[in-house]
């Protein structure tokens, strides 16, 4: 999710040397798998923990968890990077499944007119 301590020092040993340019280093690719055919990249905004039990010495034994999520395009990634071939990959599956959306085989999905609003 973000780089080494070990990483962050030789970075800045080799900037303080002149031996690189200043830039920000980049972050190991973070996926957010909703299924089989739905793996984006993305950057994780935010994230809150809320903790709400705890065991007698206070260690929290029931919390909940929120994330906050961009997801990650083309435009943010470098060309050849696995990130935009992976986001390449979710448009395409995004494209076929409209397609078939568009050809009338929502039945074959299990959807009937009823399920999603077109009467009958």
């Amino acid at each position: 999710m973000q780089p080494t301590t070990a990483k962050l020092r030789e970075a800045t040993r080799l900037s303080k040397n002149g031996a690189i340019e200043i830039s920000p280093i980049e972050m190991p690719l973070t996926l957010f798998t909703w299924g089989s055919k739905r793996v984006v990249p993305v950057k994780l905004t935010e994230m809150s923990v809320n903790e709400s039990a705890f065991d007698v010495d206070l260690n929290p034994i029931r919390a909940s968890l929120s994330l906050g999520m961009k997801l990650l395009t083309v435009s943010d990634l470098p060309a050849g990077h696995r990130g935009a071939e992976l986001y390449m990959a979710h448009l395409a599956q995004k494209e076929r499944m409209a397609g078939v959306a568009a050809q009338g085989s929502l039945g074959a999905m299990g959807l009937g007119n009823r399920d999603i609003g077109l009467g009958r």
